[in-house]
């Protein structure tokens, strides 16, 4: 389960962190800051497979977002999706210092 809105601007993985853990939203209190693999694949439902294509689930993906990659420092960057011969999806990091959290749970 996703946020839908984007959370506000932290300048901190911490900060993203305090504010996912304390998130109440939809009844639920277990929300957490994502994995890139796991930003990815909303970004993969969405661009690739057409989800949100008919304003059914708009979602502002406009922004440096903050992720944690499996064993890695965590990251502030964006996936862009181009569609030349299909689609491609990259990550791009970001050179900027604060980025929107979007929390995912369970």
């Amino acid at each position: 389960m996703w946020q839908l809105d984007k959370g506000g601007k932290f300048s901190s993985l911490d900060e993203a962190e305090r504010y996912a853990a304390s998130l109440q939203l939809g009844g639920y209190n277990d929300w957490r800051v994502p994995t890139r693999d796991e930003y990815f694949e909303l970004h993969n439902m969405f661009f690739s497979l057409g989800i949100g294509t008919n304003n059914d689930c708009a979602m502002n993906f406009n922004g440096d977002f903050w992720s944690v990659p499996k064993g890695e420092e965590p990251t502030l960057g964006h996936w862009e999706a181009y569609f030349l011969c299909g689609t491609e999806i990259k990550y791009i990091e970001s050179y900027g210092i604060e980025g929107y959290v979007r929390a995912v749970r369970p």
